[in-house]
């Protein structure tokens, strides 16, 4: 056990580094954690009240792709340093976007505990994505 939390504390260390070095609040990194969290958590209970069946493999896929999501900030941040270019508002933007997506899809799926009724969540994740790629297309036209 103390094994596995020294693995958590040098996660949580470096993360904390490297959210200082690049200059991404701690607190907002936090803040997305703990919503993706609460977003799993809700996600299983919304699963089970629709008398779905959860599985591991689609809990398994949902938490890496919360994983990747969390890497896109830190990505763009990242290429901003390397070229030299401001891209730290790009990043910190992508991270308040996410926060509010996380929030949508959870209160998105305490609506659809209280009410049995599957909705049709909009996909912000899809147009974040879109946006910076587009966004990175073209700062590289820019840059040749």
């Amino acid at each position: 056990m103390q094994k596995l939390n020294n693995i958590w504390y040098a996660i949580a260390f470096s993360c904390g580094t490297v959210c200082n070095y690049l200059e991404i609040s701690q607190e907002a990194i936090f803040i997305l954690t703990i919503l993706m969290l609460v977003d799993t958590f809700t996600g299983i209970i919304k699963t089970i009240a629709l008398k779905k069946k959860p599985t591991s493999s689609r809990l398994s896929l949902g938490i890496l792709s919360k994983v990747t999501l969390m890497l896109i900030p830190f990505c763009l941040a990242l290429a901003g340093k390397g070229i030299g270019l401001e891209l730290i508002t790009v990043a910190l933007g992508t991270i308040n976007v996410l926060i509010l997506s996380e929030t949508y899809s959870i209160i998105s799926n305490i609506y659809v505990i209280r009410t049995r009724k599957d909705v049709k969540e909009y996909d912000v994740i899809s147009l974040l994505l879109n946006k910076l790629r587009k966004i990175l297309e073209k700062l590289m036209v820019d840059k040749s």
